[in-house]
């Protein structure tokens, strides 16, 4: 018996390297319904990142250090958010900029 049989499989590198929907295991739907999701979440997320980066620059009294450590953060999701709204580009210029 193999001394190392505990230890987990390899992952299949080819389902994380493909581009098409069906390596994914979902169908076009639910990958159409999946970033539907992603990109309402992104607005909701930006909207209040976006919030809080205007309450921190608007009142003085919040300018303390633990809080421009969230408006730091926020300022970095905004970041993510704007690469989420994108979606799911296959190729070019804007799956290079997410």
């Amino acid at each position: 018996m193999n001394p190392l049989h505990y230890l987990p499989q390899p992952i299949n590198h080819r389902l994380l390297k493909s581009d098409d929907s069906s390596a994914t295991g979902f169908s076009p739907k639910e990958n159409e319904i999946l970033l539907i999701i992603t990109v309402a979440e992104s607005v909701l997320s930006l909207i209040g990142s976006i919030l809080i980066v205007t309450s921190y620059l608007k009142f003085k009294r919040l300018r303390k250090f633990s809080l421009e450590l969230v408006f730091w953060l926020s300022v970095s999701d905004i970041g993510m958010c704007v690469s989420y709204f994108f979606g799911n580009p296959k190729s070019g210029g804007l799956c290079t900029a997410q």
